[in-house]
């Protein structure tokens, strides 16, 4: 499972979040899991927002990630982030029997 995260506030932080979104591509390694996740954090400072939600969503969606704006600060959506990735991630297991 791969979480990248980064600042909405900040073009720079999605732009490299970007990055290691390719970097890290299945395609790339042997031992990838097939769950991968894309962040946009800090959506409690939406009036300093660089980043918009559309896309980011597209860019998630093209690349086939779970995608969700969160604030750790407010506690937005982090506990629904990681039920997200979680069942995905526990079907992956079950199926190949892992556990």
């Amino acid at each position: 499972m791969h979480h990248i995260v980064y600042d909405i506030t900040s073009k720079v932080s999605y732009e490299g979040a970007k990055t290691w979104v390719e970097y890290m591509m299945p395609s790339r390694w042997d031992f990838a899991l097939p769950v991968m996740a894309l962040a946009g954090n800090k959506v409690d400072l939406e009036d300093k927002r660089q980043v918009t939600t559309e896309d980011a969503k597209l860019f998630a969606d093209q690349n086939g990630l779970i995608f969700m704006e969160t604030s750790a600060k407010v506690e937005t959506n982090i506990k629904e982030l990681f039920f997200k990735i979680g069942i995905p991630l526990c079907l992956f297991f079950l199926l190949f029997d892992m556990f």
